[in-house]
């Protein structure tokens, strides 16, 4: 079973968090579509690992990517997960003798114990927008 489909803790909250990388289109724009491709690659590794295991990770398109956190309990959590992922890629990432650096803006949506099926959180991006 996909982890948005796992039911959630009834006293959780499910988050979506709604990532953009800053100063990516910058390297695109001075070192091609390659190597701004390998470093998205290496960026979602990162934020990957940086997440736990029933946490989904997706990629939505350019330089944007959202994640679904299905059972958190608080907005303190929800902000120390963001943190940690801003902190994650903030080292440099090596790409053909290139160190390259990108920043991240994390937009967090929360929903309320309404929702029982974290797979609602879907909807939840578009509050969390950034």
């Amino acid at each position: 079973m996909k982890p948005c489909a796992l039911p959630v803790r009834y006293s959780a909250q499910t988050a979506a968090l709604c990532l953009d990388l800053d100063n990516f289109k910058n390297v695109n724009d001075a070192l091609g579509h390659q190597i701004g491709d390998e470093l998205l690659r290496s960026v979602a590794k990162r934020l990957r690992n940086a997440l736990r295991d029933q946490d989904t990770l997706a990629r939505i398109g350019g330089d944007e990517f959202a994640i679904v956190l299905p059972s958190v309990a608080s907005n303190e959590e929800a902000s120390i997960v963001a943190q940690r992922l801003i902190e994650a890629i903030r080292p440099p990432v090596n790409v053909e003798g290139h160190n390259l650096s990108v920043g991240l803006s994390v937009g967090i949506a929360l929903s309320t114990t309404h929702y029982q099926y974290a797979g609602a959180a879907a909807a939840l991006c578009g509050h969390g927008a950034v």
